[in-house]
């Protein structure tokens, strides 16, 4: 086709355009374009279409062209444009499907990509990646993973590599062409003096920012005649042992004093040497009383007797009537020695020279004097029952107060001291009868003093009496609590056969048989008659009730359940309302709900929940709500006979909390 038949089917010149020439019996095609509004790129022609890549020039969108040979009736076009639309929309999905498929390999290789990342690194970082992912180390020839010694293995390894070489260095033998001269070594090597210190810090600039301690320059300049002597002795510090002291609290050992307890006193002074301090002798006094002497020695006592004179020199005893004298002599003079006489024995010397002063202060004579006394000590000291003053022997006292310990040892066998005391001596409760060679101690002298005591009479032990009200603080078996003695002394066969040898006396008497805790059933003999006479010792036995607390209330059974005994644990947490509402809570705040019989399960809980700490203390705050809401419900359950629904509760707890 030649351009005249174009131009005659276009009008003019302007235009481009491509053709396809007729085969057989089909005719040709023609594609006709403004060049000035389509820029053609390139062309492709085949014998049924023709396709033009061009350019629109107006927006500089590509555009695709194709002018195909097709039937000319209607049906026939409708027929082919309908499969042409199949065709593309087929080409679509194809499309969509590898552009999923290019997607999902990104993702694939970006995965694997982080993932190689967090193994090995990239360049920089790949040897510290394989640092951190070593799994086990070679010790030895052998391969271990065990992380422990691992550890173990880099701690010995740089230790050996940064510490301080044990053997000899390798010491250049050589004159150095250049070196300082001798007047410069010992510029360099002499002490620091406070005025070249006082210049180092004046030719540094005040505005200079502060240091660690927030302190500028300009600071020390200031309070210089303050502060000279502490930076003095931080920096010769610095300078003598190549290091810088840990803050002011340093202790100074040149004050300070070292004590040995059961050590030799050779190591006690070797140890002083080392340390750059003195040693420390007793006894010393601290808060006013004698430490570390031996207190059975009279001259142990001379500070005591002698606090007392003193203080007798300090009143006119001639001003002062014989009622005076007797109220100061119970109220002063005996309460004087109190602290010492409750701890140490006092000898019997030390007692007789302590009554002497009572006595002289109460006749209102000078110490030492040989005026009559016109009353008997004897007589002062009888209680008013028997015609005496009443007022306290020294001696009774001291003895009254050591029995006290006794007492205290039975009674707090969980204290500190009581352990103490058993760790050393034994965990032997026959006090009376205790008695070991060695040296005195406070607890031996007291033990020995109860022995002296029995032995002239006075059985102290047997005014010892364990309260056992509800039995659930005394052991059945280890504690003296009924016949006299201990339990497991009186029925040794019976105690051997128990299995539960620390039970409590409330819960051995909660059973319903005495035999149930024993290993085996009793037989015989020696057996049976023990088993017999303990059963017989037992049904006098009736404990006291506690849950009432001794408050005459009218039952102690629960008003919200009529069942039970009524407790913190069975109103907050056993009861099926307070079950409900927490439910509840828990929904509400999205929490896993568990079932808690006591405050020491829900603290747990709310431990194992993992929420901000923020959101735990909301969590615990709804909880206080709801129990303050159970109680004022138990309450109005008891004395105004209401009862409020679950809902309505909880409605409330959910109203109070953001109130709260």
């Amino acid at each position: 086709m030649d351009l005249w038949c174009v131009k005659a089917c276009w009008g003019n010149y302007a235009f481009d355009f491509v053709h396809s020439d007729s085969v057989g019996n089909s005719g040709g095609i023609l594609c006709i374009w403004d060049p000035n509004s389509f820029h053609k790129n390139n062309v492709t022609v085949s014998d049924y279409f023709c396709m033009v890549r061009d350019v629109w020039l107006k927006t500089g969108v590509d555009i695709l062209m194709v002018v195909v040979y097709a039937l000319q009736e209607l049906r026939d076009k409708r027929i082919l444009w309908d499969n042409l639309e199949h065709v593309i929309n087929q080409w679509d999905e194809v499309l969509n499907s590898i552009q999923h498929l290019d997607k999902i390999k990104a993702m694939d290789v970006v995965q694997k990509a982080k993932i190689k990342w967090d193994i090995e690194g990239d360049k920089n970082t790949r040897y510290f990646h394989g640092v951190l992912n070593i799994r086990g180390i070679m010790v030895d020839g052998k391969w271990t993973e065990k992380p422990s010694n691992v550890k173990l293995e880099f701690l010995h390894h740089f230790r050996n590599r940064f510490d301080k070489p044990t053997d000899n260095r390798v010491h250049i033998d050589m004159n150095f062409p250049k070196s300082i001269t001798i007047d410069q070594q010992m510029d360099l090597e002499c002490a620091v003096f406070k005025e070249e210190l006082k210049r180092a810090v004046w030719e540094c600039g005040t505005d200079k920012s502060p240091g660690p301690d927030g302190s500028s320059f300009g600071f020390y300049r200031q309070f210089w005649s303050s502060i000279e002597n502490d930076v003095f002795a931080a920096v010769s510090h610095f300078f003598t042992f190549g290091d810088i002291p840990n803050g002011c609290l340093r202790i100074n050992t040149c004050k300070s004093k070292i004590m040995g307890v059961n050590v030799g006193d050779e190591k006690v002074k070797y140890a002083a040497l080392k340390l750059r301090c003195l040693v420390f002798n007793t006894s010393f006094s601290y808060l006013g009383t004698n430490v570390g002497g031996n207190m059975s020695r009279v001259q142990a006592w001379t500070e005591v007797v002698d606090k007392v004179k003193s203080r007798l020199s300090n009143w006119k005893m001639k001003s002062l009537s014989i009622g005076g004298r007797l109220t100061l002599l119970q109220s002063v003079l005996g309460s004087m020695p109190i602290f010492h006489m409750s701890i140490f024995r006092v000898s019997l010397t030390v007692l007789h020279s302590l009554a002497s002063i009572r006595c002289y202060f109460f006749n209102g004579h000078e110490l030492n004097s040989n005026k009559a006394s016109w009353v008997k000590w004897k007589n002062v000291l009888a209680s008013k029952e028997k015609g005496g003053l009443g007022v306290s022997s020294l001696y009774a006292l001291n003895r009254a107060l050591m029995m006290k310990w006794v007492w205290r040892f039975y009674s707090q066998k969980e204290s500190i001291w009581a352990r103490v005391i058993k760790a050393i001596y034994g965990d032997d409760e026959q006090v009376g009868n205790i008695s070991k060679a060695g040296s005195r101690s406070c607890w031996r002298n007291i033990v020995n003093e109860v022995r002296i005591l029995s032995n002239q009479g006075i059985k102290v032990l047997d005014y010892m009496r364990i309260k056992l009200e509800n039995g659930e603080s005394t052991a059945f078996w280890d504690d003296n609590w009924i016949g006299g003695k201990v339990l497991k002394y009186s029925f040794p066969r019976i105690y051997a056969l128990e299995t539960e040898k620390e039970v409590a006396v409330n819960s051995k008497m909660s059973d319903t048989m005495l035999e149930n805790s024993l290993r085996r059933s009793i037989r015989g003999g020696v057996e049976h008659v023990q088993f017999n006479e303990l059963s017989d010792m037992l049904q006098s036995v009736s404990l006291m009730p506690y849950s009432d607390r001794c408050i005459d209330i009218d039952s102690i059974i629960c008003p919200i359940r009529e069942c039970g005994v009524e407790s913190a644990r069975h109103v907050f947490f056993s009861y099926n309302l307070v079950r409900q509402i927490v439910r509840k809570v828990c929904s509400w705040w999205d929490v896993m709900y568990i079932d808690v019989n006591s405050y020491v399960e829900w603290f747990n809980w709310m431990n194992s929940l993992r929420l901000k700490s923020k959101s735990k203390l909301k969590i615990e705050g709804v909880f206080y709500v709801v129990w303050w809401h159970v109680w004022t419900f138990r309450n109005k359950l008891l004395f105004e006979d209401k009862k409020s629904s679950k809902t309505i509760i909880f409605d409330d707890v959910v109203s109070r909390s953001y109130y709260w």
